[in-house]
This record gives structure tokens, sequence and C-alpha cells, in this order.
């Protein structure tokens, strides 16, 4: 048996202009003491080498990645907040290569 461990979870905001890239593999949901609603969503993402990144969601970054195909090469880039009214909303570039795909046993989406 293999045992199953969990990476950490990354803000991007904690990687701001730097890109982040990996295959798309899906989200989840999480119970969250933090959020309103008491979930919280987190995207998936494998690199080359198999490894799996986990990034936690914001709004805009939710959107944009419901239009990428999931198994497609992605590339966010966080690229700082802008004020509207009285919040601070998360800005980020998300690019995709759906030439550059991967097999997607099952996609995770809690």
């Amino acid at each position: 048996m293999k045992k199953v461990e969990l990476p950490e979870a990354i803000k991007l905001s904690d990687y701001l202009k730097k890109p982040l890239q990996g295959y798309y593999v899906g989200k989840r949901k999480i119970d969250s003491k933090k959020s309103d609603s008491g979930e919280s969503l987190i995207h998936i993402f494998r690199e080359k080498d198999g490894t799996e990144v986990e990034v936690w969601s914001f709004d805009k970054l939710k959107r944009l990645l419901s239009r990428v195909p999931i198994g497609s090469m992605t590339k966010m880039i966080y690229t700082g907040t802008i004020q509207e009214g009285e919040k601070n909303i998360h800005q980020v570039e998300v690019y995709f290569d759906s030439d550059d795909k991967i097999q997607i046993e099952f996609e995770t989406t809690n």
C-alpha cells in the first residue's frame, strides 16, 4: 500500500508576477472555517515530473479555469489586486496549451 499524502496548498499571491505551470487536473471543495459558505475550492495541477500542486482558488481564477480543458498544460501569472469599491480583487492571467495534454484518469470535482 502507498501512504496518502496531501501537498500544502499554495496561494498565488505568494508568487506575484512569477509564472506557475502544470497540467490542470481538476478541483475539489474542502471544508473551511475561513469562508462564509463553510467551503473553499482548491485547484490541482500536475507538474511534468508527476508532482501535484494544489492552489487556493479565488473568483477570477475559478472563472478562468472553468474554460481550461482538463489535462491541458496551464500557466498562471498572479498580477496583484485591484480596488473595486471596498474590496481588493485578485487578478490573474491564465494560459493553456490544448496541444500539450495528459490523460486524466478521473477529474477531481468534490
